[in-house]
Order: structure tokens, then sequence, then C-alpha cells
């Protein structure tokens, strides 16, 4: 069992070395970023090829909303080691400030230019929708527009999903 955990690690190793990890000063750099609310402080950890944790301890970020959104963005980021990630719908500015901070952060680690140019390509996959949907009542939007064709489709009998 441990020969297997040994293994697997020095093959994830070689896989990383392999794809041109990316370099930084290991560290920890902060930056403050305009949030939605409110300026706030991101500060990056990073060890020699990876990023090993985001914290925003005094982020002032609508809860629910925002801090979910720098959760999920700093999670993201993380576990695909890279800036190439979605925005959190609903939390742009956070999310732009998040990614900004982190950005910038790196760049005080010393990460190169092309090295940054790898780390924005887009990660994100998605599956396509199919060509053609047959449906009667489509609504697009959830704003008061959205909520209010979906009300009276449902009222007039549609299926709402």
């Amino acid at each position: 069992m441990v020969l297997t955990k040994i293994s697997a690690a020095v093959a994830l190793a070689g896989f990383a070395m392999a794809a041109g990890a990316v370099t930084y000063t290991p560290g920890t750099y902060t930056e403050k970023v305009n949030g939605h609310n409110a300026a706030f402080n991101v500060s990056v950890t990073v060890s020699k090829n990876k990023i090993e944790k985001i914290e925003y301890p005094d982020n002032l970020e609508t809860i629910g909303v925002g801090r979910v959104a720098l959760d999920k963005l700093s999670k993201k980021i993380i576990d695909r080691q890279s800036l190439g990630v979605d925005n959190v719908t609903g939390a742009t500015i956070s999310s732009f400030a998040l990614k900004g901070a982190v950005k910038k952060a790196l760049e005080k680690a010393g990460v190169s230019k092309d090295d940054m140019a790898k780390l924005q390509k887009n990660t994100e996959k998605y599956t396509a929708l199919p060509a053609e949907i047959k449906t009667q009542v489509v609504v697009i939007g959830g704003g008061g527009s959205g909520l209010a064709s979906a009300i009276a489709a449902q009222q007039a009998g549609a299926k709402v999903i």
C-alpha cells in the first residue's frame, strides 16, 4: 500500500514536470483590491510549482453571494492551478477582484510572462447542447421580465422547469 502511494506520487510529480509546471518564488504574497462592498486583502501562498492557499479574511463581500464566489473561485484556482476559470454569476465584481489580486500576487512571486499566459488560458469545459430543442415556451433570463414570463407560462398550463 505504501509503495503504491509513493509510486502514484512520483508519477504525478513527473507529470507536473513534464507538463511544464509554472515556477514561483515560494512565499505568501498579499494584494489589496476593491471588492463589491469594500477593499480587502487577498493573500496567496505558493510553493515552487504550486498555488497552495488563497485567503481573504477581511473581505466585506455580501454573505451568500460575494463570499460564496470568493470561496468557489479560490477552490477552482487551486484545484486547477489556473486563473482560467469562469467568474461566478451574480458576483462579477467580487470574482474580478479575487482573480486580479491572485494574478498580481503571482507576478510578485516571479511568474514569467509565458507562464502567466499559460495560467490565464481557459480551463472550463462545457458539454454542448443539442443543435435543436423542441419546446413551446422558452424563458431567457431570471430578472423581473423572465420571472414574470415564467409565471405567466405556468399559469397558462406550461411545464416550467
